[in-house]
């Protein structure tokens, strides 16, 4: 029994300081990869964290381990039925995963081959691939790039193992294929995690490959207990450093929730374990809850009106309800009778910022900003999709929804309302499951829909075939109010022979998406310029959200709130409105105010957004803030904060801030919530207030009152 403790402490309490060293290096490098290689300490800081957790993790997993074994160490192996002790347990163990004697060369080629292809199937986007549901030239990075890590692995894991036989004896083919299982787990970890939801799987495989690989190189020797012991001290010594610097960090707190796969799972795991009242928030390690007695408090909580307590743990108790500030200007003589909205899913902003750029990815959208309104600084509501169109059409920021579907207060949309003016209201548009974003249009062609329902339809040009033959046949007695989307430019990113390739990289191929959908656009507005609708028509043409393409290590954009994702070109002409560029902040929530501005109308009540008309002749001399939310993914949600030179975002569901200086760090890699804490200090009380505004048990009530809906809050008894 003595011996077979032994050789236990020495296989479990020996992985702690190598395994989490290792875990740590990997979030660390990926960090300064990917994210901000610039500041030394703050890596360094990184490091510590991400392996103290890691540490804490193991440790932990050792002991689950240590008392499993207890508890079977009575059970038999074997066909000799002989009762083995927790060491020989162990042993045998790992005898029938890599082979005994002779069978350990081809079980162990097995398990390589198995630990090669595990981590690469697990992939998301090569799952899409061998299902034929995602473009192979597209995923080619990923599809290739894992089982290159691979190889590179095992070549690396054959040279490491010269050294290994020293320690253990263990046979080369055996020490191989573990080893070259934990560096691919490793590898995975450091640059292929862009699905979120499934990183918990490699944070609880890299831990077990660890012990796996070191209780391998060692099981052959004679155990050594005092040196498991001591490095397992000195792992777990990383333990308080990590806590104490995740406790008074904010910047460490987000680098690691929202940068470092491995160790940011870890944290979630242990603020899970410390959430005493168990709403999914805790108090400690900057989980966001102020009240960890109270399941009712928060930061995704109900902001209570005058009850003294601060619901949602930002702001603030709300003392009393004032309506969000609206715009309140007079109805205006309209300057044109008919509005054209055109939207290009997934337009980046930087395209426009850039005119040598924009005019060669984008003559057409060019041609269009030269006599239009062009805004700099304009951003979307919401990342995705639904989202950002609940909000432009109704007026209403995304926080009046539940859980980015369906609305509180579903408002008249201003579809609805031209319609009731006798517009003739025409949606042409090709975005998979878009019902709810189509309320007031009379007409709706969607025939092309389901062409993108798999991310592979090429859409822009029968969109703009469409939308032409309707201008053609329209009797231009009647107003008219057309929606015309293009949706190509959404991934996956497919490939249009006889255009230019800007490259071979996830970015070039996106941009040849978007120079594919321009020339369509182009031909929709020659059609709109030869029927003489440029003279009496409001033609606006913007983005509905970003396309983030590889930045911090992740494609897409429905979850992040970086301006990758959230800044869009926005160009509007309007009759007798000369050309000029607009420096100032905007929202797709102005937009709902504007249209309505620019056509002689009014809606009734206010919405949230301000019109833009003024800004037509002069930019503001006090701008106001931009607030962004997204709640793509159930359960995760952040919002952020646009005002001046900085953005502020919170991420609610991961418990960290992130403060940044868009003048100087455009990028947004270098967090400033440490460095400028009066300046997070104002704009996180101020993201507070907002939400407090919006959401809140007063206005909830007004919403669903105005509609003639019950209030979901009785149920509740408030």
């Amino acid at each position: 029994m003595e011996k077979g403790l032994r050789t236990l402490s020495a296989g479990v309490f020996g992985t702690l300081l190598p395994g989490a060293l290792l875990l740590g290096l990997a979030d660390t490098l990926r960090y300064a990869v990917l994210v901000d290689s610039g500041d030394r300490l703050h890596l360094v800081l990184l490091f510590i964290a991400a392996s103290g957790l890691s540490s804490l993790v193991i440790a932990a997993m050792g002991g689950v381990e240590l008392v499993a074994l207890f508890l079977v160490r009575q059970v038999r192996i074997g066909k000799s039925g002989s009762a083995l002790s927790p060491g020989r347990s162990l042993s045998r163990l790992q005898d029938l995963v890599l082979g005994s004697g002779r069978a350990r060369t081809p079980i162990s080629a097995m398990f390589c081959i198995v630990g090669l292809a595990l981590p690469w199937l697990m992939n998301p986007l090569s799952a899409r691939i061998l299902e034929g549901k995602a473009d192979m030239d597209t995923g080619a990075s990923w599809f290739f790039g894992i089982p290159a890590a691979a190889l590179l692995t095992l070549l690396l894991s054959m040279a490491a193992v010269r050294w290994v036989p020293r320690l253990g004896g263990i046979s080369r083919p055996a020490a191989a294929s573990v080893i070259a299982f934990l560096f691919l787990v490793w590898g995975e970890a450091l640059f292929f995690p862009v699905v979120w939801n499934r990183t918990w799987v490699f944070a609880l495989l890299a831990p077990v490959a660890m012990q796996l690989a070191i209780k391998t190189a060692t099981s052959q020797r004679r155990p050594a207990v005092p040196m498991g012991m001591v490095a397992a001290l000195l792992s777990l010594a990383l333990v308080p450093v990590a806590w104490w610097g995740l406790e008074s960090s904010g910047a460490l707190r987000a680098s690691v929730a929202l940068h470092a796969p491995l160790s940011g799972t870890y944290l979630k795991w242990i603020r899970a374990v410390g959430d005493r009242d168990r709403d999914g928030y805790a108090a400690w390690l900057g989980g966001g809850d102020c009240d960890d007695r109270n399941p009712d408090i928060n930061p995704r909580a109900l902001e209570m009106v005058g009850n003294g307590k601060d619901d949602n743990c930002m702001g603030g108790d709300l003392a009393r309800f004032d309506p969000p500030p609206v715009s309140a200007e007079a109805a205006t003589a309209p300057v044109a009778r008919n509005l054209i909205v055109i939207s290009i899913d997934a337009l980046r902003a930087d395209l426009a910022r850039d005119p040598i750029a924009f005019r060669q990815v984008m003559p057409n959208a060019s041609r269009l900003a030269s006599v239009g309104v062009r805004f700099q600084k304009a951003y979307t509501e919401a990342s995705f999709t639904d989202g950002s169109f609940m909000s432009l059409w109704t007026g209403r920021p995304l926080i009046d929804a539940h859980d980015g579907v369906a609305f509180f207060g579903m408002d008249t949309t201003l579809a609805r309302i031209l319609l009731e003016k006798g517009f003739r209201t025409v949606a042409v548009e090709d975005i998979p499951e878009a019902s709810i974003i189509l309320s007031g249009f009379s007409e709706v062609h969607n025939e092309l829909a389901g062409l993108n329902a798999g991310y592979r339809g090429i859409t822009s040009a029968k969109v703009a075939n469409r939308a032409i033959r309707l201008l053609a046949d329209h009797d231009r007695q009647r107003p008219l109010f057309l929606w015309v989307h293009f949706y190509d430019p959404h991934g996956m990113y497919m490939t249009h022979p006889g255009f230019e390739r800007f490259g071979f990289s996830l970015k070039g191929r996106y941009l040849q998406e978007v120079a594919y959908t321009d020339r369509h656009l182009g031909r929709l507005l020659d059609e709109i310029e030869r029927r003489g609708f440029l003279e009496d028509s409001i033609v606006a043409l913007f983005g509905d959200h970003g396309e983030t393409l590889g930045e911090r290590g992740v494609v897409g954009h429905a979850v992040w709130l970086y301006d990758e994702a959230v800044r869009v070109p926005l160009i509007i002409h309007a009759p007798s409105v000369p050309p000029r560029s607009v420096t100032a902040g905007v929202s797709h929530l102005d937009l709902f105010p504007t249209f309505l501005d620019l056509l002689g109308l009014r809606s009734s009540p206010p919405r949230d957004g301000t019109s833009l008309v003024p800004l037509f002749r002069a930019d503001s001399p006090s701008p106001k803030p931009v607030f962004l939310e997204t709640c793509y993914e159930p359960g995760r949600i952040s919002i952020a904060v646009v005002e001046g030179r900085y953005k502020a975002i919170h991420h609610l569901s991961l418990g960290a801030w992130e403060l940044f200086d868009m003048e100087s760090d455009p990028g947004e890699r270098r967090n400033r919530i440490d460095d400028e804490p009066g300046v997070a200090e104002r704009l996180s009380l101020e993201l507070g207030r907002w939400r407090d505004r919006e959401y809140n048990d007063r206005a909830i009530k007004a919403k669903l009152g105005r509609l003639g809906l019950r209030d979901p809050l009785q149920k509740k008894g408030r």
